[in-house]
């Protein structure tokens, strides 16, 4: 799960998200963030458009902190659109994460139906609001601060520090050096 957040900004900008330029956060200079929203009119009720808003955060670092979507429809069809497209961010999240198993949740988004789950210190939770109804966040997240365990995990996987492949089994070809007299 060691994902560049500016990455995943990337992504879902190529995916047709016009996402914003990934800079340091609003409220956190700590955190960098993205973001897209689109407004959808309710024909019936001009005051009560629907919305749909995307938002990554990472660390400067650009380690991925959190995706979330947040969703609020006002008719019928605004429902089916804007849960058609936080299913699509969950496939494509899935699918950049490897995290494969997450898109079996699709037709919980469908159905809204709240739903918890996690996978290697990262979570994932869809759920409604209680202040009003219509209104809806799916939000993939991991802890600021990992712990001890999280760490050596997260040390233990780190690619920076394993032995680089031999050429014969795709690592990178090796120069002879000169001999040293």
């Amino acid at each position: 799960m060691r994902k560049d957040g500016e990455t995943f900004c990337e992504l879902f900008d190529r995916l047709g998200f016009k996402m914003s330029k990934w800079q340091p956060g609003t409220f956190s200079r700590k955190i960098n963030e993205c973001w897209y929203e689109e407004i959808i009119a309710n024909a019936e009720d001009p005051n009560a458009p629907s919305s749909f808003f995307l938002m990554i955060k990472g660390q400067p670092d650009g380690t991925l902190v959190s995706t979330r979507v947040k969703f609020i429809f006002t008719d019928a069809q605004a429902r089916e659109k804007l849960t058609e497209m936080a299913i699509r961010v969950l496939d494509e999240y899935a699918k950049a994460t490897k995290w494969l198993e997450i898109a079996e949740q699709r037709q919980k988004i469908r159905a809204l139906v709240p739903f918890t789950t996690s996978l290697s210190g990262f979570s994932a939770r869809f759920a409604s609001e209680f202040s009003a109804t219509g209104r809806y966040n799916l939000i993939f997240s991991r802890p600021l601060r990992l712990t001890a365990a999280q760490k050596r995990t997260e040390s233990y996987f780190d690619r920076t520090r394993f032995f680089a492949l031999p050429p014969d089994y795709g690592g990178p070809t090796i120069e002879a050096e000169p001999a040293k007299s």
